[in-house]
């Protein structure tokens, strides 16, 4: 007995996606902190009494001691450094050192740090440059007072300025005749204020003090 096949087609409605109505999903990258870095404590010690720089100026005066910072997980890169701008001055010891060049693994000691002698409580920031979040402040260290003799007065500049026409002080009397003028005196370290006059113009200035000045110079 012979097979027979018989061939039936079928048709099927073709579908073809239009690709630009699908929503294609995007692919992103959320960038996670590999540090939990936190300094967890400062300590200052071995201070020093004021020293006065080699001059009579107090703004200059400072002490030194020694910055234990201790901390963990610091970044691996960038630098451990005590920052200038609030009490701690250059022209002392290292304030700054590769994370890479730090022996100990949890702290290190900044050594004889240059620190304003101003009198007031020292307040010294402490930071990592790769992780600025990891950043604490020293604000209850030691208050050393200036040790500077006291300044000279001295006069830094004068300026005049707003400059009025002449007046005749109601008279034809010409020996009168006035103007006003506003004059400006820059001035270190003035003792006791007075009342001085200039030109019928009524201002407060250490006008004694100021001819003491150029006498002294």
């Amino acid at each position: 007995m012979e097979k027979m096949y018989i061939l039936i087609a079928f048709l099927f409605p073709a579908f073809i996606p239009e690709y630009n109505h699908i929503a294609v999903p995007q692919r992103q990258e959320v960038v996670l902190s590999t540090t939990s870095c936190s300094i967890t404590n400062l300590t200052i010690d071995n201070v020093s009494g004021c020293q006065d720089n080699g001059t009579a100026d107090p703004f200059d005066d400072f002490f030194t001691a020694d910055i234990l910072v201790e901390f963990v997980d610091p970044p691996a890169t960038g630098q451990l450094r005590v920052e200038l701008g609030e009490d701690a001055m250059s022209g002392g010891g290292l304030l700054s050192i590769d994370v890479g060049d730090i022996a100990d693994p949890g702290s290190h000691t900044f050594e004889a740090i240059r620190v304003k002698a101003d009198g007031d409580t020292t307040e010294i920031p402490v930071s990592f440059s790769a992780a600025p979040s990891c950043r604490e402040t020293i604000t209850n260290g030691p208050a050393v007072s200036n040790c500077s003799g006291s300044l000279p007065c001295e006069i830094t500049g004068v300026t005049i300025d707003n400059i009025s026409v002449c007046n005749n002080n109601g008279t034809a009397d010409a020996s009168d005749d006035f103007f006003t003028a506003r004059v400006s005196v820059s001035f270190f370290n003035p003792r006791q204020p007075v009342i001085c006059a200039l030109s019928r113009e009524v201002m407060p200035c250490p006008a004694a003090e100021l001819l003491l000045c150029r006498l002294a110079a």
